[in-house]
C-alpha cells in the first residue's frame, strides 16, 4: 500500500513510502534545515514544481486536510511543538482527546505510550519548561504515535538521544513497522542513517540544499 508518493518535489526529491517501510531523508549539510522539505510534504508552503500524493489524494486538493486524514499522520518536529500551558502528559494525550471517537490502540490505556517512551511519571504533570530536553523530545515522539497513525514523520529523532540510546529508537521504529505503518525520517546524523539502513532496511535519500 502506497502511503506517500513524492514526484520531483521542487526539482529535488522523488520517493515513495509504502506500508511497512522506512524512508530516510539524509541532510548532507547539518547547517541547513531540512524542515522546509517536510513542511511541503505536510501541505504547508508552496510546491513550485512536482507533486505530493498522500493516502491516494493529491496535496492541496479541496478539503485535503480534513479531520479524518489528520488522524492518520503522526508528526514529531525536531524540537518545538509542545504547548507551554499544558503538562507533558496532557501534551502527549492532546490528539487522542481531540479525536475522541478514534479507535487508537492507546485509547483504553493512554498512559501506555508514556511508558513505552520511558517518560517517567515524575515528569507527567510538569510543564515543558520544567523538564530536560530529552523529555521534550520523547514527548513529541510519543504524541506522534498516540493516534496509531498509518504515516509517521519524524524530524531528527536522535536529537538529545545519546548514541548508546539509539537502539531504543530503532526498536521503536521496528515495532511501529509491525502495525502496517510507513515511517519517514529526516536526519543529519550519518551514523544513525547507516543504522536505519542496516536495522530497518530504510531507503536513504540524500538531500543537498546547494
Amino acid at each position: 500500500m502506497t502511503l506517500i508518493k513524492v514526484d520531483n518535489l521542487n526539482n529535488q526529491l522523488t520517493f515513495t513510502l509504502n506500508a511497512n517501510t522506512v524512508v530516510t531523508l539524509f541532510n548532507k549539510n547539518a547547517e541547513k534545515n531540512i524542515a522546509s522539505t517536510i513542511r511541503l510534504i505536510l501541505g504547508m508552503g508552496t510546491i513550485e514544481q512536482g507533486s505530493v500524493t498522500i493516502l491516494d489524494s493529491a496535496l492541496f486538493q479541496d478539503n485535503y486536510f480534513k479531520i479524518d486524514w489528520r488522524k492518520k499522520i503522526g508528526f514529531a518536529s525536531d524540537y518545538e511543538g509542545l504547548l507551554s500551558n499544558l503538562s507533558i502528559k496532557d501534551n502527549v494525550l492532546l490528539p487522542l482527546r481531540y479525536h475522541g471517537d478514534l479507535e487508537s490502540e492507546y485509547k483504553s490505556n493512554p498512559e501506555e505510550i508514556l511508558n513505552i517512551l520511558e517518560i517517567g511519571s515524575t515528569y507527567w504533570n510538569l510543564r515543558p519548561y520544567e523538564v530536560p530536553p530529552i523529555i521534550i523530545k520523547k514527548a513529541l515522539l510519543a504524541r506522534s504515535l498516540i493516534l496509531s497513525p498509518k504515516i509517521v514523520i519524524w524530524e531528527n529523532p536522535t536529537r538529545y538521544f545519546p548514541m548508546e540510546k539509539w537502539s531504543f529508537l530503532i526498536n521503536l521504529i521496528k515495532s511501529k513497522l509491525n502495525t502496517e505503518s510507513g515511517i519517514l525520517i529526516t536526519s543529519d546524523e550519518a551514523s544513525f542513517v547507516k543504522l536505519l539502513a542496516t536495522e530497518c532496511k530504510s531507503a536513504i535519500l540524500e538531500i543537498d540544499h546547494d
